[in-house]
C-alpha cells in the first residue's frame, strides 16, 4: 500500500502538473506569496493588540494610516508580481542579458517608488491626513500623523 506521501504526491502530479511546469515548480512560487499574506495579516494583528491598550484615539489613528500602508502594500506587491512574470519570463527563455537587465529595473523601479514615497509622505503628511481623513478628532490626526511619519521613515 503507498504511503500517504506517495499518495498526495501522486494527486499533486495529477491535479496540478501541466507541461511547462510541476506542482512542485509551482509551489516554489505560491509559498513566498503565501508567507507574505500571512505576515501581513499578522503584523496587522499585532500591530492593533499593541495599539488598542494605548486608547481608542491611538487605535483609530493606527487603523486610518493603515489603509494607506494597505494601499502601498498593494500596490508594492502589483509592482513584485509583475516583476516577477518578467523576470520568469526570460528566465525560461534563457535569455541571461535581458534577465540581468529585468531584475536591475525592478530592483531600481522599487527602490525610486520606495525614496519617493517616503519624501512625499514625509513633505506631505499633514495635507494628505487632511485630504484623506479631514473629519477625524484632532487628537485622532496628530497621532495618525506621528504613526504616519514612522511608517514613512520605515519604508
Amino acid at each position: 500500500m503507498a504511503t500517504i506521501a506517495a499518495r498526495a504526491d501522486a494527486f499533486m502530479t495529477k491535479h496540478f502538473t501541466r507541461h511547462s511546469i510541476t506542482w512542485r515548480q509551482a509551489m516554489v512560487i505560491i509559498l513566498p506569496l503565501i508567507a507574505e499574506n500571512l505576515t501581513n495579516n499578522l503584523f496587522g494583528t499585532l500591530n492593533t493588540g499593541m495599539i488598542s491598550s494605548s486608547g481608542e484615539a491611538s487605535l483609530s489613528a493606527v487603523s486610518l494610516v493603515d489603509t494607506l500602508n494597505t494601499f502601498l502594500l498593494v500596490f508594492y506587491t502589483g509592482i513584485a508580481t509583475g516583476a516577477s512574470v518578467i523576470v520568469a519570463n526570460y528566465r525560461g527563455m534563457g535569455n541571461p542579458e535581458k534577465l540581468h537587465k529585468a531584475c536591475t529595473q525592478a530592483v531600481t523601479a522599487v527602490v525610486l517608488f520606495t525614496l519617493f514615497t517616503t519624501v512625499f509622505i514625509i513633505l506631505f503628511h499633514v495635507p494628505l491626513l487632511k485630504l484623506l481623513f479631514g473629519a477625524a478628532e484632532q487628537e485622532i490626526v496628530d497621532k495618525a500623523r506621528f504613526y504616519m511619519l514612522g511608517g514613512a521613515i520605515s519604508l
